[in-house]
């Protein structure tokens, strides 16, 4: 419902997961053994490239690609290859296509891999970043999992139920297939969370949305036990509580800011929702405003937190590449950073003094294991160049903002 929530790159990559599944299920997979027609081996490598799309946002989401492959190979044996080759193929296909323009860079293949797979190794995945907040919320969303699970299970061992896809005229009872499938997809999404090892909501994402496939099945099953005359019930009572959690979505918002001819309706519903956590929106909203009075459009400031979206809210550009501190800050279990983070943390003062922002913010409020304002002291250089380029120009609830002397 919120937009910190919709925006996770998680919301994005299961919507690929899903697109690319529906397209293999009903192309290849079930369909392998009948005629090998072009459209069905062609919907097998752009299956492939969604799935390759997916691990691009999240590399865990690799694991529903094999779950798929697994789970066909199993059902067709020989039948499969071609398909899985063709699966395969799109997926490496994207994968390669991403890190082109890193051949154009000097050491942009080594900075890649540095950057995606050994700072997770070394540091993100085992710092034991998380927070008390965290760990209640992941908590409550797996319990909410389990509980489907539980009823799904009860209310399918009480009534017998044929299930078909919508639509259809003819309905037909779930194969094994499609069971080993979901099962292995159930597994996946569990699996990718404890990889991850942060428990944040929002890696939930793809559990809940298989968690919403059993919703689906105890409503269709629990109709089927009323009277005729109610048996439109269970969804009319379903659709009500999703109708009113769809007044805390971002979207109608979004819709109403292009009514009313707003000039920039993602900004506009930003402002106008009212159900974001109040404090980082407020907070945000103050530094916005103040840097938006000072006509930095189109010029560098440096936002050295968490709070990357300052930047597209007053069109402007970063003065390093920096666009959140965990690189730079978060430390190894043992303690200590990297040889690659001591490099990274030279490369971003290096960035302040050449590029020269306007206006640098310390996002006071960001928290990691510490604030950016602790983390802000850490990085050698950095406070000598806040004393001898730039002055304290204003504090907000979350924000202190320095302004370049010259």
């Amino acid at each position: 419902g919120s937009t910190w929530l919709s925006g996770q790159r998680d919301a994005f990559a299961v919507v690929l997961i899903i697109v690319a599944t529906a397209l293999y299920y009903r192309y290849s997979l079930l369909d392998a053994h009948i005629e090998r027609t072009r459209l069905r081996l062609t919907i097998a490598g752009l299956s492939g490239a969604l799935f390759g799309a997916a691990t691009l946002f999240r590399p865990t989401y690799a694991i529903f690609a094999f779950a798929l492959a697994s789970v066909q190979l199993v059902a067709l044996r020989r039948r499969a290859i071609p398909y899985l080759l063709l699966l395969l193929f799109g997926w490496v296909l994207i994968l390669g296509v991403s890190i082109l323009p890193y051949f154009g860079v000097p050491g942009g293949l080594r900075e890649l891999y540095l950057a995606t797979v050994r700072f997770n190794l070394d540091v993100y995945a085992t710092s034991g970043y998380s927070s008390p907040i965290q760990l209640l919320l992941h908590h409550r969303v797996e319990l909410t999992c389990d509980i489907i699970i539980v009823l799904w299970a009860a209310i399918g061992f009480f009534t017998r139920h044929e299930s078909g896809y919508p639509g259809e005229s003819l309905r037909r009872r779930f194969t094994r297939t499609d069971t080993a499938l979901f099962i292995a997809y159930m597994v996946g999404a569990r699996l990718s969370v404890i990889i991850m090892g942060k428990f944040f909501v929002q890696h939930y994402a793809m559990a809940l949305m298989l968690s919403g496939f059993l919703v689906a099945d105890i409503l269709d099953r629990a109709s089927a036990l009323l009277p005729r005359l109610a048996q439109a019930l269970p969804w009319v009572i379903a659709c009500a509580i999703i109708g009113f959690l769809y007044t805390h979505n971002f979207t109608p918002y979004f819709l109403k800011g292009l009514v009313e001819g707003a000039f920039d309706p993602f900004d506009y519903a930003y402002r106008k929702h009212p159900h974001e956590p109040a404090d980082k929106l407020l907070n945000t909203d103050v530094a916005v405003r103040y840097l938006e009075h000072r006509a930095v459009a189109g010029g560098r400031i440096e936002c050295f937190g968490m709070t990357p979206a300052i930047y597209w809210r007053t069109r402007t550009a970063s003065a390093s590449r920096f666009s959140m501190m965990h690189p730079l800050v978060l430390e190894k279990p043992i303690g200590g950073i990297t040889e690659y983070q001591s490099r990274w943390r030279k490369e971003f003062i290096d960035s302040i003094v050449t590029v020269r922002p306007r206006y640098i913010l310390i996002g006071d409020s960001d928290q990691l294991i510490h604030s950016a304002a602790y983390y802000q002291h850490k990085i050698p250089g950095f406070d000598s160049i806040l004393v001898a380029d730039y002055r304290q120009d204003t504090t907000f609830p979350g924000w202190t903002i320095y302004r370049r002397l010259r």
